[in-house]
């Protein structure tokens, strides 16, 4: 049986039309992607575009604490930490505001 359905936050609405009895299992096969598919596939696409990157950068984190590769703060070194930060951030936004040298 081959039918069209809305794919929507990752569930699939089937038609009330197909009038399917309780536990029936359907097998979905979709294409992600395909610009014939339209603007819904090509979101569907982006968004598992953009989780696959999210998952390299959470496996990149993980690597970096298994090898120890991080700083510990106390409360009084995260307050140094921002003000740091803070202090940079004025910088460079002070450099970027600032009359071109001629």
């Amino acid at each position: 049986m081959t039918f069209r359905g809305i794919v929507h936050a990752g569930m699939v609405l089937i038609p009330p039309e197909l009038d399917l009895p309780d536990g029936t299992v359907v097998q979905i096969e979709a294409s992600i992607g395909d610009p014939a598919s339209g603007p819904a596939n090509d979101r569907a696409a982006e968004e598992l575009r953009r989780l696959q990157e999210l998952r390299k950068e959470i496996a990149f984190g993980i690597e970096q604490l298994d090898r120890g590769d991080y700083d510990d703060f106390d409360d009084a070194s995260l307050a140094e930490f921002f003000e740091r930060v803070k202090a940079e951030g004025r910088r460079r936004l002070a450099g970027n505001h600032a009359a071109p040298s001629s």
